[in-house]
């Protein structure tokens, strides 16, 4: 199953998150679709760890967090990789980036190295 705006590519128990869309994560109907296709990645290729890949997102809708706090809560790791200083701001208001591992790097060659799915 493919969800047009969204790419994710795994390898072993790990997938990594891109988002074709850049801006504001805001459409309530995407968002509700990319939480369904996660867990069937998830429940398909054992996920353990999710990467999502925020480069040039500059807003994350509450609807995302909570995906991204209810991944978290089921055991899924999360790293947050290049965010930008709108999704910094927003993650150090609400707290979040206490429970989510934010990094910075270029992820081109895991992506390589990965399968699109």
């Amino acid at each position: 199953m493919e969800l047009h705006g969204l790419k994710i590519y795994t390898k072993g128990e790990l997938a990594i998150v891109t988002f074709d869309d850049k801006g504001f994560l805001g459409r309530q109907s995407f968002i509700g679709d990319a939480a369904t296709h996660l867990d069937n990645i998830i429940e398909k290729y054992g996920t353990k760890i999710l990467i999502f890949d925020l480069a040039e997102i500059t807003g994350l809708p509450s609807d995302m967090l909570g995906v991204m706090v209810e991944l978290k809560h089921r055991g899924i790791e999360i790293r947050l990789f290049n965010i930008t200083g709108e999704v910094r701001l927003i993650l150090e208001t609400t707290r979040l980036e206490e429970l989510f591992d934010v990094r910075e790097g270029d992820l081109a060659a895991l992506v390589a190295a990965a399968q699109e799915v």
